[in-house]
């Protein structure tokens, strides 16, 4: 979905297709060994199947394209589908590594695709293909060095480099594609993580890993400022990051009072899933999760869709400052409640509900904290947890 269509061609119900069999080898692998259903399928997940039976329903009666809404319902379905079985798959064995790797080593083929054999999107912005958004792609790449912090450990100096090498990539990738949100969300990222979790740990370590972990930073300092800071000069992202700050963006701003007049009008039910693009006179979505929820699915919707986010903060919240977690754990958890927040941060213009790379994020967010939840409980419970 992420490379292979974009790169080459698309497979006609491919995420259809995919889901149903996943989903069906997940039922047949939970009939065999007795699992039930209820224990791994979190509250959040159940929170967004209320949501689309609840928009579907009101739907029908208030949506003006019911074939566009209930396409758009189906394909979010979809999505569920796909991120109950992350969650699924990473309970059962008992680690989300298999895909936080998969998708660092997604987002490496597609900023090396983008390096040798990117296309220019027009004015200057370059991308994988003709058909691949450049701000999707920064997205990614975004997500990307999140998971490499994730995987970080200052203890081990050659895979940090390694580590140190592929945000570096990432980054340079997020100039090409010009996306400013991007830009934006990987430098609070990366200062996020330098100022909340690099410097907290340095006390935790020994006096031979402080000097390598103060020296990762230091290096990571100096080439963001002498190799990426001459290239962002030069480059369409500058361009259009001062053309932000000066004048800021009239087009998504209009987009925005439109998205919240029609749910002024619509406050309790909104005008109908994915609807605000039939009604709006740009014809397309209103490029904020938070604008295109209330707009299409009201005050009811909006309850149900985030509902799951005030659960994730709840919880990741708690375990920021949960004592009894190893280093690793500790970190992991901190990262990942970092990349939360800058999700959040890009939800003022991306739409996460019909994205991809946002839906596949919050799966692995989910089945982590689930993973290592069950893992702690076992372990105080004088269980091994292997």
């Amino acid at each position: 979905m992420l490379w292979f269509q974009v790169i080459f061609f698309s497979i006609p119900n491919f995420l259809l297709g995919s889901g149903i069999g996943l989903l069906g080898l997940v039922l047949f692998h939970a009939y065999t060994q007795s699992t039930n259903l209820k224990e791994v399928l979190p509250i959040e997940i159940r929170f967004w199947i209320l949501f689309t039976l609840v928009s579907l329903m009101v739907g029908m009666f208030v949506a003006l394209d019911k074939v566009l809404m209930i396409n758009s319902i189906i394909t979010y379905l979809q999505f569920l589908i796909l991120t109950f079985v992350i969650i699924y798959v990473s309970i059962v064995e008992k680690s989300v590594e298999f895909f936080v790797n998969t998708f660092i080593f997604l987002v490496i083929i597609c900023a090396i695709t983008t390096l040798f054999w990117g296309v220019d999107y027009g004015g200057g912005r370059i991308t994988m293909s003709p058909t691949n958004n450049p701000n999707t792609l920064g997205l990614t790449m975004t997500i990307g060095v999140g998971f490499i912090l994730y995987k970080l450990n200052i203890k081990e100096l050659f895979s940090s480099i390694l580590y140190l090498s592929c945000i570096l990539m990432f980054i340079y990738i997020i100039l090409f594609t010009g996306s400013r949100k991007s830009l934006l969300a990987v430098a609070l990222l990366l200062v996020s993580w330098l100022l909340m979790i690099s410097i907290s740990q340095l006390k935790l370590l020994t006096i031979a890993n402080k000097v390598k972990y103060t020296t990762l930073i230091i290096v990571l300092i100096i080439l963001l400022s002498n190799v990426l800071y001459p290239l962002l000069q030069d480059s369409v992202l500058l361009t259009r990051l001062m053309a932000f700050f000066e004048s800021g963006d009239s087009t998504r701003e209009q987009m925005y009072r439109e998205a919240f007049s029609i749910f002024a009008n619509n406050p309790v039910f909104g005008v109908g899933f994915d609807q605000y693009r039939v009604i709006s006179i740009f014809g397309t979505y209103s490029h904020s999760t938070y604008a295109e929820i209330l707009a299409n699915t009201g005050l009811l919707g909006a309850v149900l869709y985030f509902s799951p986010y005030f659960v994730l903060m709840k919880n990741y919240t708690i375990q920021w400052f949960n004592k009894k977690n190893n280093f690793i754990t500790n970190q992991r958890y901190r990262v990942l409640f970092i990349m939360y927040g800058v999700l959040l941060f890009l939800g003022f213009g991306v739409i996460h509900i019909y994205d991809k790379t946002s839906i596949l994020f919050l799966a692995i967010l989910i089945a982590f904290y689930r993973v290592e939840v069950k893992k702690s409980k076992i372990i105080k419970n004088g269980g091994i947890y292997e």
